[in-house]
C-alpha cells in the first residue's frame, strides 16, 4: 500500500513519520507545507519527505502524487489539503487524522462555547481591537462569522470525501450527532507514544509547584484558572505557565495578569524547550490544571499522568471522561473551592503511591508504542472495507 501523506511542519509530524514507517516500511510519501522561505523547524530532509510551496496544490504534481497513492493520509486538515482531498481520483481511500482544532468548528454546540467569561472579554482587546472604532469592530465581528460560515462549508464538502478519521471516540460520536449523513468510520490513530514523549527528563512530576495550561491560546482560559487559583492556599507555591506557542498579544495579556496577581510565584515559559528539558523544567509541578473546556493539551496530560502529578480537568473536556472511563485518577478542575468538589479531601492532597502506579501502568499501556504501530497496521483493514 502507498501512502500519500499530507502534513504540516509541526512537532507531531515526526511521529507520525517513524509510526508509519513502522507499520508500512518504504511504504510512505510526505509532502510537507513550506511557508514562503520560512526554515522547517521539526520535520527533517528524507528522502520521502517533499517541502511543497503553495503553488503544488494546483499543480499536475499533486494530481500525480495522488493518482500513484493507494492511500491519502491527512494530518491535521488545512484548506489546501481541502483542496487536494477533493481533487483526489474518486476511489482513492481517503484518512484525516483530526488534532483537534481543525474540526471543532464542525462539533454543533461544542466549539461555540469555548471561552469562559473572563477570556471571553479579554479577546476583543487583543491586537488593540479595544482602540478600533465601533464601525470596525462591526466588521471584524462580520468577518469573524463570515469566516465561521465558510469553514463549515468546505469542511462540510471535504467531509462527503473522508473515509476514515481519527480523533478522540466521544468527539467522533459527537461529529455524528453534528454532521448527518456522514460516512467516514472511526480508526484511531496517535501523535505521541509512552516511550517517545513520556519518558523524557526526569522520571517524576513530584512537589508542591502547579503547571497551568499548556500553550498561548485562549483556550486555555488563563484568566479564569487565576481567579479560581487565586483562592487556595499558594504559600510555596509557584505557578508554572507555559506560553512558548500560540498568540504573543494573548501571552502577554496573560503574563500582565498573572504577575499583577501572583507576583514572583507567577513563572511563565515563554521559550520553547525541548521535551527533555521541558520534562525537567515541570518536574516540581506535582499539581497540574488544565482549564479547556474542549479536549487540548492531550499530551501534557497523559505526561503529567504517566509522571505521577494529580491532574485536574474540566468535566466538559473529553478527555476527562475518556481517561476516568480508563480507570485513570483524574479529577475536576476545582471551581468550588475548600471542600474538594471530588471528595472531603483537600486539593493540594497528592495522589497516594498506588493511585500514581495506576495511572502510570495505564498511561503505559495505551500509549504503547507496539500496541500503536499495531493499531496503525490495522488501517489497510479499515480502508479495504471503505
Amino acid at each position: 500500500m502507498k501512502i500519500l501523506h499530507l502534513a504540516i511542519d509541526d512537532k507531531f509530524t515526526p511521529f507520525a513519520q517513524d509510526v508509519f514507517e513502522s507499520a508500512f516500511p518504504g511504504s510512505n510519501e510526505f509532502r510537507v507545507i513550506r511557508i514562503a522561505d520560512a526554515t522547517t523547524r521539526f520535520v527533517q530532509p528524507a528522502a520521502n519527505v517533499r517541502f511543497v510551496p503553495q503553488r503544488y496544490w494546483f499543480s499536475r504534481a499533486l494530481d500525480c502524487d495522488l493518482r500513484e497513492a493507494d492511500c491519502l493520509v491527512v494530518h491535521s486538515m488545512t484548506r489546501w489539503f481541502s483542496r487536494a482531498v477533493e481533487r483526489a481520483p474518486r476511489g482513492l481511500p481517503v484518512v484525516w487524522h483530526g488534532w483537534g482544532a481543525d474540526y471543532y468548528g464542525l462539533l454543533d454546540g461544542y466549539a461555540d462555547h469555548l471561552y469562559l467569561p473572563l477570556t471571553e472579554a479579554l479577546l476583543p482587546t487583543l491586537n488593540g481591537v479595544e482602540r478600533t472604532s465601533v464601525r470596525d469592530r462591526a466588521r471584524r465581528a462580520v468577518r469573524f462569522v463570515a469566516n465561521g460560515l465558510l469553514f463549515r462549508n468546505w469542511m462540510q464538502r471535504t467531509l462527503k470525501r473522508v473515509d476514515v478519521i481519527s480523533m478522540l471516540p466521544d468527539e467522533f460520536v459527537l461529529l455524528q450527532r453534528s454532521q448527518p449523513g456522514l460516512h467516514a468510520v472511526f480508526h484511531q490513530l496517535y501523535c505521541s507514544s509512552a516511550e517517545d514523549s513520556f519518558s523524557h527528563g526526569a522520571k517524576n512530576m513530584h512537589g508542591l509547584d502547579l503547571l497551568l495550561g499548556n500553550s498561548a491560546t485562549p483556550t486555555n482560559n488563563h484568566l479564569d484558572a487565576f481567579e479560581q487559583l487565586r483562592r487556595l492556599d499558594l504559600e510555596g507555591r509557584d505557578i508554572v505557565v507555559p506560553l512558548s506557542y500560540g498568540l504573543a498579544d494573548y501571552a502577554d495579556a496573560v503574563c500582565a495578569h498573572g504577575h499583577r496577581l501572583f507576583g514572583t510565584r507567577f513563572v511563565p515559559l515563554r521559550s520553547y524547550l525541548s521535551p527533555a528539558e521541558y520534562s525537567e523544567r515541570i518536574a516540581a509541578c506535582g499539581f497540574v490544571f488544565m482549564n479547556h473546556v474542549r479536549q487540548q493539551a492531550t499530551g501534557t496530560v497523559s505526561l503529567s499522568l504517566f509522571k505521577g502529578a494529580k491532574v485536574f480537568l474540566r468535566e466538559e473536556n473529553l478527555l476527562f471522561p475518556f481517561y476516568r472511563s480508563k480507570g485513570a485518577h483524574v479529577h475536576r478542575f476545582p471551581d468550588a473551592f475548600g471542600p474538594y468538589a471530588d471528595s472531603t479531601e483537600d486539593v493540594f492532597s497528592p495522589l497516594t503511591q498506588k493511585q500514581r502506579d495506576e495511572n502510570r501502568r495505564i498511561i503505559a499501556e495505551y500509549w504503547s508504542k507496539s500496541r500503536i504501530v499495531a493499531e496503525t497496521q490495522r488501517l489497510q483493514s479499515v480502508v479495504g472495507k471503505t
